[in-house]
């Protein structure tokens, strides 16, 4: 892991658990492939922008919004990916519940991405909301996500657990704290984490 590598296997390994892991590692290089080219979009004005605040339910919804919050920051096509995690944990494991076990059985199935927009689900959490302020405070830029979840025990997944490291997800928060997020704190029973990112733009001294 110090070397770079995210995703492997120890042998001997089962056939199903190395296409779980194959198949992760391509949808996940996709959408960072796919953020990272539409980061360019439509940026001007963004670096008079102070705070802000915004409000989300679906998996849809986070793509364009963790766009927005990157693209105010000093390297987008590198805190974005950062940002889109925890956009998308105050979903998926916040508001939705789903639990770690429960993820991994929809990656190794395939099912993941339709459980997560299946109207039956949504329609149960439909009126949770995942509530995100933004403020620039000097050189650095605060987001703070909360979601109306019970929380997870989020201690555990804050360094790169070799244990996880031939598992199909896990290692996302502690990714964002190695590669794009400056500071990670969370709060409570971890329904509610504030992070910090270099700004846009230094200020004139």
């Amino acid at each position: 892991m110090n070397s770079g590598a995210y995703y492997y296997l120890t042998k001997p390994f089962d056939d199903e658990i190395l296409s779980s892991i194959v198949r992760t590692a391509i949808e996940d290089k996709m959408c960072y492939d796919l953020l990272t080219m539409e980061l360019k979009e439509s940026v001007r004005g963004l670096t008079t922008l102070q705070s802000a605040h915004f409000e989300y339910r679906t998996i849809d919804e986070v793509n364009d919004l963790a766009k927005v919050l990157a693209n105010v920051c000093a390297q987008p096509d590198k805190v974005v990916t950062g940002i889109s995690e925890f956009l998308i944990n105050a979903v998926e494991h916040g508001n939705h519940n789903i639990r770690y076990d429960e993820k991994s059985r929809l990656i190794t199935h395939g099912e993941w991405k339709k459980e997560v927009k299946n109207p039956l689900k949504l329609s149960q959490y439909k009126d949770k909301k995942v509530r995100v302020t933004f403020t620039r405070e000097g050189q650095n830029n605060k987001i703070v996500i909360e979601d109306e979840g019970n929380g997870f025990d989020w201690q555990q997944f804050l360094e790169l657990d070799p244990k996880r490291a031939f598992e199909s997800h896990g290692r996302g928060i502690a990714m964002a704290k190695m590669l794009s997020i400056d500071e990670i704190n969370f709060q409570g029973c971890g329904n509610k984490v504030e992070i910090m990112i270099k700004a846009f733009f230094s200020e004139k001294k």
